[in-house]
This record gives C-alpha cells, sequence and structure tokens, in this order.
C-alpha cells in the first residue's frame, strides 16, 4: 500500500498555514470514524470551501477526500494486523457505512480485499513459526 509521506512540509510552499494544516490534519485523525464534511475543514481553517480544498492539495500533496481515504485505509490495515475485530466492526471503526464501500475503497487501495490481507498476514506468522 502506498503510504502519505509523514512530512509533507516539502511537496509545495504556500497552502494552509501551519497552525491550519495541522488542526486539519488532527481533526481528520480524531474524527475518523465520523462523517467528516470539507465545510466542516474549511471552516477549521478558516477558509472558503473551495480556497480550502486547493491549499489542502498545495500543502499536503493530495485533495482532502483522498488524504482521509488514505488515513482511514491505514488505520484498518492496523486494526486488521492488531486484532481480531470482525471486517463490519472495522469498517465502521474507520469511517465506512458499509462492508461494500470499504471493501472497494481497500481493494482499490491495497489490491487484496481486507479478508484475504488478514489472511495473507497470517499465513505469515504461520511461516515464520515453523
Amino acid at each position: 500500500m502506498a503510504r502519505l509521506p509523514r512530512d509533507t512540509s516539502s511537496l509545495a510552499k504556500g497552502g494552509l498555514a501551519p497552525w491550519a494544516k495541522r488542526n486539519c490534519l488532527e481533526l481528520m485523525h480524531a474524527r475518523l470514524s465520523e462523517h467528516l464534511s470539507l465545510d466542516q475543514l474549511a471552516a477549521e481553517a478558516g477558509l472558503s470551501l473551495s480556497h480550502f480544498a486547493r491549499m489542502f492539495k498545495r500543502s499536503v500533496g493530495v485533495p482532502p477526500r483522498v488524504y482521509l481515504t488514505h488515513i482511514r485505509i491505514e488505520k484498518a490495515c492496523e486494526l486488521l494486523e492488531r486484532t481480531d475485530m470482525s471486517v463490519t466492526g472495522i469498517a465502521l471503526e474507520v469511517g465506512y457505512s458499509s462492508n461494500q464501500t470499504f471493501g472497494r475503497a481497500f481493494l482499490k487501495r491495497v489490491h487484496v480485499t481486507p479478508g484475504d490481507y488478514r489472511r495473507a498476514l497470517r499465513d505469515q506468522v504461520l511461516a515464520a513459526a515453523s
């Protein structure tokens, strides 16, 4: 899975003010399981919706929805690796309202289904233990 760079400060000049970027990213991470509208993020940054979307992309390198999907899938991978939560439970935990929507987003970014991802990890653990 392609990971987002942790330090995005070198991606572009301009963009969101450092405080606005930090607040928006923290809000996205803190409210991962909730519906978070672009209007809410724009208000957090004190910008209009269209200006916020442009400045976010300039600051982070991807549009806000793409970033949110990335962090949701990263969290899902972590939960699939470290917990025995059901795929349905994980889908809800990372902000998807259905298994189908979660499965499509996961497959698009990780190139396997959530269940196959978990099975592959467990197979690796079993192979390493033998």
